[in-house]
């Protein structure tokens, strides 16, 4: 019986190191695990109220993306396009 648990911790040690690319988020365009996320900002909606945009990038297509709240991921503008404008 102990044996098994000790079987059960090496795999466990063993897999912690490729957690980060299994819990990454699937891009909605190529849908490869490739989605970084860049930050999340605060933007004051018509009403004053607060609305919580959080921004992505994937590193396969190289697209943007962004998300409110927990609502789904849109096609975004890159964020050094916003700056310049």
């Amino acid at each position: 019986m102990k044996d098994g648990y000790m079987i059960f911790v090496i795999l466990a040690v063993l897999f912690t190191p490729f957690l980060p690319l299994v819990l990454k988020s699937k891009c909605p365009l190529c849908g490869k695990r490739k989605l970084e996320k860049l930050g999340t900002e605060i933007v004051k909606g018509e009403d004053a109220s607060k609305v919580y945009v959080t921004r992505y990038r994937c590193h396969a297509c190289m697209k943007h993306f962004e998300q409110e709240k927990t609502g789904k991921l849109k096609e975004a503008s890159p964020p050094e396009a916003l700056e310049s404008a």
